[in-house]
C-alpha cells in the first residue's frame, strides 16, 4: 500500500485537487441533498465495480491460442 506522501510526489496535482474537493464538502460547499445524491450514485458504482470484481475472479476468462 503507498502512502500518502509517495502519492503526493507521484501526482501533486490530482493530490491537491482531491484535499480542495474535500475540504470543500467538509466546509458546508454542498447542499445536504446533493451530497446524499453524490454518496448514493458512488455507493451504487463501487458496489457495481465489486460485483465486477468478484465475478471475474471466480470465473477467469479462457484465453484460446
Amino acid at each position: 500500500m503507498r502512502t500518502v506522501e509517495e502519492a503526493v510526489s507521484d501526482q501533486p496535482v490530482l493530490a491537491l485537487a482531491a484535499a480542495a474537493g474535500v475540504g470543500f464538502v467538509l466546509g458546508g460547499g454542498l447542499p445536504p441533498g446533493v451530497l446524499t445524491l453524490l454518496l448514493g450514485a458512488g455507493a451504487r458504482m463501487a458496489g457495481a465495480w465489486l460485483q465486477q470484481e468478484l465475478l471475474d475472479r471466480t470465473h477467469p476468462q479462457e484465453t484460446h491460442q
